[in-house]
């Protein structure tokens, strides 16, 4: 596997996550406040939010991972030099 790069696709890839995650479970929130939905589908957009909430986290963790390890990375660089 490639070394995943701060400023690579993979980088990209989990911010744009990150954001679309965010967008989707402020939707469903502003959902349930705004538009007074019956107890099934408050439910369901509760279990959206939670699911969107999981996503995002998980994405914001893989950016921590990539920033973490090219800082690892340049910090061994430094020292070979």
């Amino acid at each position: 596997m490639t070394t995943r790069k701060i400023n690579g696709y993979a980088m990209g890839y989990e911010i744009t996550r990150a954001i679309n995650a965010n967008k989707i479970a402020r939707a469903a929130i502003k959902s349930i406040l705004n538009d007074e939905p019956s107890i099934l589908m408050r439910n369901t957009l509760l279990a959206k939010a939670a699911t969107a909430l999981a996503e995002n986290l998980e994405a914001l963790q893989n950016i921590r991972e990539i920033k973490q390890k090219a800082s690892a990375d340049k910090s061994a660089e430094a020292f070979e030099k």
